[in-house]
């Protein structure tokens, strides 16, 4: 009985081992907004090209967003998922942005306070 029990114990051992497969992969890596992209900017009409940047980490983020025609400082960021809104502001005009990042790519829209909206739409550098 012994010498039955034994090989069976063996037999049923392996196929356990090799019935469960390789471990499940690492989860991704969590979201961040942080980086530098390559940003077009239609702004009531106007055109722009710029380089938005944004740094931190663990939900402290900061940023600018310069173009042809002024650098603006980016503070109030908050991320929900892949979607990132912050504001930003010059002596001239304040901007609230609402923007989506699939990746390398970016899109979205701001409002210029007091004077319209406008969309951006960018690449990471």
């Amino acid at each position: 009985m012994l010498k039955r029990l034994l090989p069976t114990l063996v037999v049923a051992s392996m196929l356990a081992a090799c019935s469960s497969g390789p471990p499940p992969p690492p989860p991704p890596p969590p979201f961040t907004p942080a980086g530098e992209f390559n940003v077009s900017i239609d702004a009531m009409g106007m055109m722009l090209g710029g380089l938005l940047i944004i740094e931190g980490a663990d939900g402290a983020y900061i940023g600018s967003l310069a173009t042809d025609m002024v650098t603006v400082e980016l503070t109030n960021f908050a991320v929900n998922g892949n979607e990132v809104t912050f504001v930003g502001s010059s002596p001239d005009f304040s901007l609230a942005f609402h923007i989506a990042i699939d990746g390398d790519e970016m899109m979205g829209s701001f409002e210029i306070a007091g004077m319209g909206e406008g969309s951006i739409s960018g690449t990471r550098r």
